[in-house]
């Protein structure tokens, strides 16, 4: 691999997919930058099998055996909260669709959801728990958080992984599931029946109907940072780079960067990986293919966040023999 004080490491979640119906797009698109860089590369495993589970491991952040990844405590800083040294569970509103015999959740982040709309289910969630001593500390109208006195005996999967999916296969695990699993009927019967979805639904607007819990545990240490520089517009970038004592630069200055070690999250294909829109994808992926051309003569080692890394230098540009191969080669489906 590149040395570290030379490389840029370019995180691209849904780069490669997973993304559904992608016969609907024969003939398939053709990326020619893309598709050269990637047949000519190097490549490696790495750990981390999406976005935040690599992002972590490429900052040292490890997670105990049985544990969450403390997803909730990085972005509650990333987003401008205070590093109180306290257990943190992110609680984020979704949209609960009913499919036959399952319950599909979707992420609302692209939604019409105002300030004042989470305001007043967040209002609701505070009066409901106000006996537990639950109040939510929500510095974003999609991304709330609840400091909690002890570690539940849970595990949680992410917002990012459940989004579009049977939300029954991902229920949280453990000795207190089914604790929280009622938790979580709760919270569905109190948002399906507030004024706010009411109000949604008379303007044609899909319902804010429920919440997900994830990223449950405290705020980690952050330390032996090798970039030089680190470009961010993701909350849990931002807040490990808080925790770690640096500061980031907006993801629009990344085309300036200079020779040294940096770190960029490009997250623009996820939304449509999330949302199985494989148009959507597509057209992400010939933007992201052009903002690419910025960066001729770094070296690059590209995640798509799914256990892979491809090295890209200069090396590995020169290898002619090296056919390119269509990207729906690379893509899983």
């Amino acid at each position: 691999m590149a040395k570290p004080d030379s490389t840029l490491h370019l995180l691209v979640p849904g780069l490669l997919g997973p993304i559904k119906n992608l016969d609907v797009l024969r003939p398939f698109p053709k990326f020619p930058l893309l598709e050269r860089m990637l047949s000519r590369a190097d490549t490696a495993t790495v750990a981390g099998e999406d976005y935040e589970s690599t992002l972590l491991s490429l900052w040292g952040v490890e997670t105990p055996e049985g544990r969450d990844m403390p997803t909730a405590a990085l972005r509650r800083l990333g987003d401008g909260g205070i590093a109180y040294d306290r257990i943190w569970i992110q609680v984020s509103p979704v949209h609960l669709r009913p499919d036959r015999d399952r319950l599909l959740l979707f992420d609302v982040e692209d939604f019409d959801f105002s300030d004042e709309e989470a305001q007043g289910l967040i209002s609701l969630f505070n009066e409901h728990f106000a006996e537990m001593g639950w109040q939510l500390d929500a510095p974003s109208a999609h991304r709330w958080y609840l400091s909690l006195d002890k570690l539940p005996a849970i595990t949680t999967h992410e917002l990012s992984v459940v989004s579009g999916r049977n939300m029954d296969l991902f229920l949280p695990e453990g000795e207190e599931a089914l604790k929280w699993h009622s938790l979580l009927n709760e919270v569905q019967m109190l948002f399906t029946t507030s004024a706010v979805n009411e109000q949604r639904e008379n303007r044609g607007k899909l319902p804010v109907n429920g919440a997900w819990f994830s990223g449950v545990g405290t705020l980690p240490q952050v330390s032996g940072i090798q970039y030089e520089c680190v470009y961010a517009d993701d909350p849990l970038l931002t807040g490990l780079v808080r925790a770690a004592g640096i500061d980031a630069q907006p993801l629009d200055e990344a085309s300036a960067m200079g020779q040294g070690s940096a770190q960029v999250v490009y997250g623009d294909l996820f939304p449509a990986v999330m949302r199985a829109d494989p148009f959507e994808w597509s057209e992400r992926l010939a933007a992201f293919e052009q903002w690419l051309v910025n960066l001729d003569g770094k070296n690059i080692l590209l995640y798509p966040c799914n256990g892979a890394a491809y090295e890209i230098t200069n090396k590995s540009k020169r290898r002619f023999w090296h056919r390119s191969k269509p990207l729906f080669d690379f893509v899983q489906s």
